[in-house]
C-alpha cells in the first residue's frame, strides 16, 4: 500500500516549506517538493533520536515512543530488549568500558560480538579507564569501524578523551568553566558533544557528588561556547531509572533537553538536526534519522512549526516506525 504525506518538512538536515513524501512497504520511496498550499496542517520530520539512555524495560521503550522517539543509543546492553523491541530501534553499546581494562582490543572484540554498534567508555573517579587502555580501545574500535563515546564530566577527562581520538563526548563539566581552547580543538577535530543538560540540571539540583544548583550555569555556558566554536551538538537525555544516578524520565525528557539547548543559543533547526540526522552521522549509523528515498519510514508528524518554536515537538499527532503507525 502506498501512502503520500504532504506537509512542511524537516528531512534531518534542512527544512522544506512543502514536501510530498511517498511511503510504500515501510520504506520511503520518494521525497519531492510541493506547493505549500497543497500541504496539510502539521509538520513532518524524522522520528526523534535520544543519543544516550540506560534502558532496562519495555515500558521504558513505550514511554520513549509515546514522546515521538523512534531510536536511541543505549548503554545497558540488554540483548533481549534490543532483540524484542519492535517500535523503538535500539542502537546498543552492549555495556561500557570501566575500571581496569587489561586487553583493550579484546574488550572491543567482545563488545562487537555482543552486538555493540558503538563503544562506550567511562572516565569518572575510581571507575575510570586508564589512559593507555582508553587509547587502545579507541584504536581497536576505529579499526573495526566503530565510533567511541566517552563519559567525561571534568575538563581533565574531556582532555583525555580528545587526545585519545574519541568521536562523541557525553556530558559537560559543571564544577569548572569550559576552556575556550579546548572547545576550539573539539570543533577542529569534528568531535560531537551530547551535553545531556537535563541530566546535568538534575544532578545539580540533587546535590549528589558535590554538585550544587549554581553549578548548572557552567553546563549551559559550556554548550553556548561549544556551539559558538562550531561543535556539533547532539540531543541526549541520559534517561535512567535512578539506580545509579538521579532518575531522568524516559521519553518526555527529550523535549526538555531540546528546550534547554535552544536556551543555550542553538536554533530550533539545529536542535532538530541534533535529534535526527546529525546524531546518527556522529555515531556512524546508516539509514536512520533522515527522510530520504530508500530509507525506512520512521516519521513523526507534529503540530505547529518546531523549526521555529522547539516546544512544538511535543505536539505529537502521528508516529510511524518502518511505515507502521504507532501513534
Amino acid at each position: 500500500m502506498m501512502v503520500e504525506l504532504k506537509y512542511p518538512l524537516f528531512d534531518g538536515e534542512r527544512v522544506w516549506d512543502g514536501a510530498c513524501v511517498t511511503v510504500e512497504d515501510g520504506m520511503i520511496t520518494s521525497v519531492k517538493p510541493c506547493e505549500r498550499e497543497a500541504c496539510g496542517d502539521g509538520f513532518l520530520m524524522p522520528g526523534l533520536i535520544d543519543a544516550h539512555t540506560h534502558m532496562e524495560t519495555m515500558d521504558q521503550a513505550r514511554s520513549m515512543t509515546s514522546a515521538g522517539i523512534t531510536a536511541t543509543f543505549d548503554v545497558n546492553g540488554n540483548a533481549s530488549l534490543v532483540r524484542d523491541s519492535r517500535d523503538l530501534r535500539i542502537v546498543s553499546s552492549a555495556g561500557m568500558a570501566m575500571g581496569i581494562v587489561m586487553n583493550p582490543g579484546g574488550f572491543v572484540e567482545r563488545a562487537a560480538q555482543s552486538g555493540a554498534r558503538y563503544i562506550k567508555v567511562l572516565l569518572f573517579g575510581k571507575h575510570s579507564v586508564g589512559r593507555r587502555a582508553l587509547n587502545g580501545i579507541v584504536r581497536a574500535a576505529h579499526e573495526r569501524g566503530l565510533k567511541v563515546a566517552v563519559h567525561a564530566t571534568e575538563t581533565e577527562t574531556v582532555r583525555q578523551a580528545v587526545d585519545a581520538g574519541a568521536d562523541i563526548l557525553l556530558h559537560v563539566p559543571m564544577k569548572e568553566k569550559y576552556p575556550e581552547e579546548l572547545a576550539q580543538e573539539i570543533a577542529e577535530k569534528r568531535i560531537a558533544v551530547a551535553p545531556t543538560l537535563v541530566m546535568m540540571e538534575t544532578f545539580a539540583n540533587s546535590r549528589r557528588n558535590g554538585y550544587r544548583p549554581e553549578h548548572y550555569r557552567n553546563a549551559e555556558d559550556a554548550v553556548s561556547l561549544l556551539h559558538r566554536c562550531g561543535v556539533q551538538i547532539l540531543v541526549a537525555t541520559d534517561a535512567n531509572s535512578g539506580s545509579f544516578a538521579p532518575a531522568v524520565a524516559f521519553g518526555s525528557s527529550i523535549h526538555r533537553e531540546m528546550g534547554l539547548l535552544v536556551r543555550c543559543g542553538l536554533t530550533p533547526a539545529e536542535v532538530l538536526a541534533g535529534a535526527t540526522g546529525r546524531s546518527v552521522a556522529a555515531f556512524g549509523i546508516d539509514r536512520l534519522g533522515m527522510i530520504q528515498e530508500g530509507w525506512p519510514a520512521d516519521l513523526l508528524l507534529v503540530g505547529g512549526r518546531p523549526d521555529q518554536t522547539i516546544a512544538d515537538t511535543a505536539l505529537i499527532r502521528q508516529l510511524w516506525v518502518g511505515g507502521k503507525q504507532i501513534i
